[in-house]
């Protein structure tokens, strides 16, 4: 049976995501923070991707 380990991480991302939804419906006040959350949650997602994509940067050199 093969391990899921990124799960952990995608959840964490969504999680964000849907308190800062919850806080800009809920606690219009909290809106500074609801922002940085969201904010957040979008750098954790561009982070991996650019993790995922890191070995299409820069091609192998063979010396």
């Amino acid at each position: 049976m093969v391990k899921q380990r990124g799960w952990k991480v995608e959840f964490l991302i969504y999680a964000m995501a849907a308190l800062a939804a919850i806080l800009i419906i809920f606690s219009p006040k909290r809106e500074r923070l609801a922002f940085s959350l969201a904010l957040g949650s979008f750098g954790i997602s561009a982070f991996l991707y650019m993790v995922s994509v890191s070995g299409s940067w820069v091609p192998p050199v063979n010396l």
